[in-house]
């Protein structure tokens, strides 16, 4: 027989949450795009250590975030090409 997670009123299991509010930080910063293959291991590693230095910075802040958003691509840049 296979235990269903939801009763037939839609409800289910729930605990308390750990905190009553959340803190999100939201880390929008530049990264370098790579440019090719050959440069890959090199524009991550630039990549990591500024986006690992904002992530430190935010976490030194008066109000330490909970969760941290970061923008798309942050390590390997955005690639702006055709479609061809």
């Amino acid at each position: 027989m296979v235990q269903s997670m939801v009763d037939r009123q839609g409800s289910y299991p729930r605990v308390p949450l750990e905190k009553d509010t959340v803190t999100l930080s939201i880390i929008q910063s530049n990264a370098t795009p790579m440019t090719g293959p050959e440069t890959a291991a090199e524009t991550i590693s630039t990549n990591l250590a500024h986006v690992t230095g904002m992530i430190e910075k935010a976490c030194a802040a008066e109000n330490k975030p909970d969760i941290l958003l970061l923008h798309e691509f942050p390590l390997t840049g955005y690639l702006p090409g055709k479609r061809e």
